[in-house]
């Protein structure tokens, strides 16, 4: 029978990965809405002359950073957490060490186990780095058709420079528009055919 307090334990584990990307997702929406109030702020010459290339890559490269700081303490907790699913899954073979007549070893004390736990921990955190290349990051756009992240930040950047250069529409109107299209969705990261939510 599963320990409770095991499977509470495997959950808060999720919940903690979770939050951080969570966390990573609203400085990162953040970060491009300061950006946009910056824009706002600008007379229509300072925003001709504004360059939404150069300052993409630069919030993308901040944003980058803080997404691989989560994924990093995501993989320095994948030991832990492999060796609570593995001493749960372990603990209900415990009858047939009895019934062979073996001595039943923790999973902390079980070299031939701490070794497999070690080789799961190292591929699950090389893929949990790959969340941090950029072509992988997407976000949805109105459509619900994923876009490149950084695609989105220099649109973003580049209507902001238009509305402020021809006065048309209410910036903060543009503001909610895009905190609606970048964070409105999540992030995502897409494997070829597969989009798996972040």
């Amino acid at each position: 029978m599963a320990d409770i307090s095991k499977l509470e334990q495997q959950e808060s584990f999720a919940d903690e990965y979770g939050d951080r990307i969570e966390e990573w997702e609203l400085f990162a929406v953040a970060l491009i809405c300061k950006e946009l109030g910056r824009i706002g702020k600008m007379t229509p010459e300072q925003a001709k002359k504004y360059d939404a290339e150069k300052e993409t890559k630069k919030t993308e490269k901040i944003i980058l950073s803080a997404l691989t700081t989560a994924v990093l303490l995501n993989i320095k907790d994948l030991p832990k957490t492999y060796t609570n699913l593995f001493d749960e899954w372990h603990k209900g073979s415990e009858y047939l060490y009895k019934y062979r007549g073996f001595p039943f070893v923790d999973v902390a004390d079980n070299k031939g186990l701490q070794k497999i736990i070690n080789v799961y921990s190292k591929k699950s955190g090389t893929e949990l780095l790959d969340f941090t290349k950029t072509k992988a990051i997407k976000v949805l756009d109105a459509n619900g058709k994923p876009v490149a992240f950084r695609e989105q930040i220099l649109k973003s950047f580049k209507e902001a420079t238009d509305l402020v250069i021809s006065g048309k529409q209410d910036f903060y109107t543009t503001m909610r528009k895009t905190v609606l299209d970048l964070g409105g969705s999540g992030a995502r990261v897409d494997y070829g055919t597969v989009i798996v939510d972040g």
